[in-house]
């Protein structure tokens, strides 16, 4: 068994988890009110909310129940998981799918950290850089913005100075350890909560006069087919929850700290989304950084467009890079050097292509449809349910041993003993409860199976539904 060295607190907890919901998706939100009118995303929203709360609480309780672990004990990541409670086959299949979803993240947060990056060294030297890949190979200056986020035409694939640049900054950040970043995510957290207030005043100051864009109920004629995609991209932290509570402290309560801090992204998912689409009309190319950093908000509003990628979606990229490369090395798929580079290097290779025109919606749509929505909102419900079947089996052939000095060596073998009713750890403290439903049902309650079960289905027939919906839209079919 590894014993993992557990530093991260209560409020460390929420701060990167919160960290981890408010990504490079956030400025995608008020598009999706003004494409598809309020109803849908924000029911979208609360749907994925609740059900962010109730995956990521049944994947910790998967961790409860895998040996040796009682009170998170040792290292046990999601890959493990997978590999322990589906077998080998399915296994291979849920890393392949893991390792993808990390990586889309962090394509999407380079991408928008990248491309603020550009605007930046346009703003001060008047031009930005880059090499050419296509259509033509060699070196090209960009004066002004393109018709998207991006300096750089949409068809073209360039290595710009601003990603050079965001790369030389968080790449060392993705050898450190997870406990390692915690004051670099602490830091982010204060920093991000003065631009999110910023933004709300700007906003309210805005509409103070009358709202820019009306919103619809439901935009019949908008374009509704990335707003489950996108929103579900926002909440793909479920699959990060294992290696955080590895690393949580005793007295840090699961529950309590995932409600918080998805309470906390929803709200202000829904203040953003529906402010920003209110207070600017922003292009189907753009995002809201983009329409911020092209409006006349004065100097406060244009520092917090440079800071929020930096602060905000740059502090994220390496706690995913590090969590790609401790599943790798906890399975020992690979070697460290190997683990390092699929972790850390891969992701910005893979980012060229998709740098300019509507490659940050694409990555957020298409990549959560096919491994996030997977990864994060239907695997976890069903590691649950292998995770009860796993439990009524080994309380089935266990044999009880209770807590008497004249037991001697068997005591000694075991991690844990029985004692009035409840597991306790030996030389350790017991974790608090922390099961979504554990006030509501008795332990030996099939009700939370049955509620997995429901929505591991209904789960999967949406995100079937959407990808076909999606398909449909890209051809044209209606």
């Amino acid at each position: 068994m590894v014993l993992v060295k557990k530093t991260i607190g209560p409020w460390g907890s929420v701060i990167l988890l919160f960290n981890n919901l408010s990504g490079p998706g956030v400025v995608g939100i008020p598009l999706l009110f003004q494409q598809a009118g309020w109803v849908v995303p924000v029911v979208t929203m609360l749907w994925i909310g609740i059900t962010t709360y109730l995956a990521s609480s049944m994947i910790c309780e998967a961790m409860r129940y895998y040996p040796k672990n009682k009170g998170y004990r040792s290292r046990v990541e999601f890959s493990t998981l997978c590999k322990f409670y589906f077998g080998d086959k399915i296994y291979l299949f849920t890393q392949f799918v893991f390792v993808l979803s990390l990586q889309s993240v962090n394509v999407t947060g380079i991408i928008e950290t990248s491309q603020v990056m550009d605007r930046l060294i346009l703003t001060i030297i008047g031009k930005t850089g880059a090499i050419q890949f296509y259509p033509h190979f060699g070196w090209t200056w960009a004066t002004a913005l393109s018709q998207g986020s991006s300096c750089f035409p949409d068809e073209s694939y360039v290595l710009s100075l601003g990603f050079l640049l965001t790369l030389v900054l968080i790449i060392p950040l993705g050898y450190f350890n997870l406990d390692d970043n915690m004051i670099v995510q602490k830091v982010a957290f204060v920093v991000a909560g003065a631009i999110f207030v910023e933004w709300f005043v700007f906003f309210a100051m805005r509409l103070a006069n009358g709202p820019i864009y009306h919103l619809v109920p439901i935009n019949i004629r908008g374009d509704a087919a990335p707003v489950f995609g996108t929103i579900m991209f926002n909440y793909a932290m479920v699959v990060t929850v294992p290696s955080w509570c590895n690393e949580k402290t005793h007295s840090t309560q699961i529950n309590k700290a995932l409600g918080i801090s998805i309470i906390l992204g929803t709200v202000l998912f829904l203040i953003i989304g529906i402010l920003g689409a209110l207070s600017y009309h922003i292009s189907n190319e753009g995002d809201l950084l983009s329409t911020l950093d092209s409006g006349n908000g004065g100097i406060i509003v244009a520092i917090s467009v440079f800071l929020f990628p930096i602060s905000v979606v740059a502090t994220s990229i390496p706690i995913y890079s590090i969590i790609v490369r401790y599943n790798l090395l906890e399975n020992k798929i690979c070697e460290k050097p190997m683990a390092n580079f699929i972790g850390v290097i891969l992701t910005w290779l893979v980012t060229i292509p998709f740098y300019t025109g509507q490659g940050l919606l694409e990555v957020m749509n298409w990549s959560t449809l096919i491994s996030n929505g997977l990864i994060n909102f239907i695997i976890p419900f069903w590691l649950y349910i292998n995770a009860m079947a796993y439990k009524m089996k080994s309380t089935r052939d266990r044999k009880e041993i209770h807590f008497d000095e004249a037991l001697g060596e068997e005591f000694k073998e075991s991690d844990e003993y029985y004692c009035f009713g409840k597991y306790k750890l030996i030389g350790g403290d017991p974790a608090p409860p922390h099961f979504a439903f554990g006030s509501f049902f008795s332990k030996d309650s099939i009700a939370p199976k049955f509620i997995s079960f429901t929505f591991l289905v209904t789960l999967s027939i949406a995100v079937i539904g959407v990808i076909v919906i999606n398909i449909l839209e890209k051809v044209h079919i209606h």
